[in-house]
């Protein structure tokens, strides 16, 4: 059958978990189509589909650059969780440095250890002496 055009019809009458059954035996482009468009629709009345879109779509470094920099505990558990061991250092360093940024010092030096980046990390170590 017409996958894509089931799948559109399913969007139009918000059936959202059928265009997403169907989505699935049409390949793997209308997969992803459909993904993307499942998450553009219901992202701002379901806020934690951003943290589940950056995991399966393996953007955790945009998910960091798009995070609130006072909410950096759940962005750290995230990356905790979710990241990769290859690229957990870089991840907990752009954590650091977007709280620097932010003028949190003492977090980000928290983040720079768990990035084994000690000199900037000790930065704030040293303003305290």
């Amino acid at each position: 059958g017409d996958f894509e055009a089931a799948v559109e019809c399913c969007f139009r009458s918000n059936n959202l978990a059928d265009a997403l059954v169907l989505s699935s035996c049409g390949g793997a482009e209308l997969w992803a189509k459909t993904q993307a468009q499942y998450f553009d629709r219901e992202v701002s009345k379901r806020p934690y589909l951003r943290v589940v879109s950056a995991v399966i779509h393996s953007q955790l470094a945009e998910f960091v650059q798009a995070s609130d920099p006072l909410q950096w505990q759940e962005t750290l558990a995230i990356l905790s969780t979710y990241g990769k061991s290859e690229e957990f250092q870089s991840l907990c360093h752009a954590l650091g440095t977007r709280l620097e940024e932010a003028g949190d010092m003492p977090n980000a030096s928290l983040c720079y250890m768990c990035a084994l980046d000690y000199d900037s990390a000790s930065k704030y170590w040293r303003q305290q002496l």
